[in-house]
């Protein structure tokens, strides 16, 4: 009976002494500890269905680091916004997986740009021409570029018509940084700043929406062209295998599973095209 036991307890040590560390880079646009806690559950998830495989999240608030880990072959898999996924697959053989559905079945999201309700200069698009402009990073889509995009739609060239664009590598330094006046205007992805408002009392009046837009089956108010929401890419590794595995566990995660709740999406669903 001891030898069973002893027999057992190697079996289960060596089997997770040998399980395979898997890396999933997640972009941290709100901060590295949120994409942690949020994406976590996911990676147990993801365990508990694989558990031959060790699934560990690594947040990124940088994509530049990001970018530097999958080119260093860091990096097994990783979950991000679609320019920064596009960028992956053309410079690093990246490849989709998977699209993020949010709650409501959105698989798409745009981008919001906004000045205090009490701003006497800004009310157009135009009006941003030599005002001092918040947005979270050079490669943030719904934080920077759905918007520098839209201005080059109204003539504007941000680089050389803003004041100054201060990017503040997170999404919620950005609203902040509007509310407390250090910029004049600012760019977030639709969500984040209705979440702002309503966890810090803000009424939703003290915000002006600029170029405000509306689409039936989206629910926010946006000022941007809509996009594909995030996605669940394979990096170069070779593990086309678990990649397949991997896809179908998402694929087939429960509705309300805690990992989603958590996560704050409704699931995964084959890949949306991402040519646009």
């Amino acid at each position: 009976m001891i030898r069973i036991l002893f027999l057992l307890t190697f079996m289960v040590s060596h089997s997770l002494a040998v399980a395979e560390v898997i890396k999933i880079g997640v972009r941290a646009h709100k901060g590295s500890e949120t994409a942690a806690r949020r994406w976590l559950p996911t990676a147990d998830y993801l365990h508990e269905k694989i558990p031959q495989h060790d699934f560990q999240i690594v947040p990124y608030e940088l994509i530049e680091n990001m970018e530097t880990a999958v080119a260093n072959h860091e990096l097994h898999f990783v979950i991000t916004h679609p320019v920064a996924y596009v960028d992956l697959e053309i410079q690093h053989g990246a490849s989709r997986l998977l699209t993020l559905v949010r709650k409501n079945d959105l698989k798409h999201f745009s981008s919001v740009i906004f000045s205090r309700a009490d701003n006497p200069d800004i009310f157009t698009i135009g009006d941003l021409k030599g005002k001092a402009f918040g947005a979270v990073a050079p490669k943030g889509l719904g934080g920077w570029l759905m918007a520098k995009r839209e201005m080059l739609h109204h003539g504007l060239v941000a680089e050389e018509d803003l004041a100054s664009i201060d990017f503040l590598t997170l999404q919620p330094r950005v609203v902040e940084a509007v509310i407390v006046g250090d910029v004049e205007a600012g760019t977030v992805r639709t969500g984040v700043l209705d979440e702002y408002l309503a966890l810090h009392k803000i009424p939703r009046e003290h915000v002006r929406i600029i170029n405000t837009k509306r689409a039936e089956n989206f629910p926010y108010l946006y000022s941007t062209d809509i996009y594909p929401e995030w996605v669940f890419a394979k990096t170069a590794h070779d593990h086309q295998d678990l990649a397949e595995r991997v896809s179908q566990v998402l694929l087939s995660m429960p509705v309300g599973h805690p990992a989603s709740l958590e996560g704050k999406y409704e699931r995964w669903t084959t890949p949306v095209n991402y040519q646009k």
